[in-house]
């Protein structure tokens, strides 16, 4: 290999490029791979560690356990009449990387009215300010209920 003035690259020379080559490779790659992703959505806002929070809850506040209720609910469970609501929840939550999966996999087209209803009603009582004072991890499956709420509306 030569340089600019004909003369033959040292080692160090030959690195440098070679680095630099690997840096605009890089680049480019990281620059398709950004515009490929789709951009973030309503729906991705609760995390693991949210649900794990929230399932270790002996006995929720109430804005939680409705929360928590609703959400289910938008995913097509709910407890049976005189079943113990929060025992239900936390069986619901029992297998945190299946639930994500479920909030991650949500299709507004598959929410009947009744399971709409059931969690609007929930969820009408509380305000997103007065859950986050609950509980954050609350709050963000507030917002996920929400902005699945609002899609099956659409």
């Amino acid at each position: 290999m030569f340089n600019a003035s004909g003369h033959l690259k040292t080692e160090l020379e030959t690195r440098a490029a070679y680095k630099a080559q690997s840096r605009q490779a890089a680049a480019k790659a990281a620059k398709a791979m950004s515009t490929k992703q789709k951009p973030p959505s309503k729906l991705d806002c609760v995390h693991r560690s949210d649900i794990v929070e929230i399932k270790s809850l002996a006995s929720p506040p109430r804005g939680v356990l409705d929360v928590t209720s609703a959400a289910i609910a938008v995913l097509g469970r709910r407890a049976a009449r005189g079943q113990n609501e929060w025992m239900f929840c936390k069986k619901t939550l029992g297998n945190v990387d299946n639930f994500i999966v479920m909030l991650k996999d949500f299709n507004p087209r598959y929410v009947t009215p009744e399971d709409a209803s059931y969690a609007r009603k929930k969820l009408a009582g509380h305000s997103p300010d007065e859950i986050k004072k609950q509980s954050c991890a609350a709050a963000s499956l507030a917002q996920w209920a929400i902005a699945a709420l609002e899609l099956t509306a659409a």
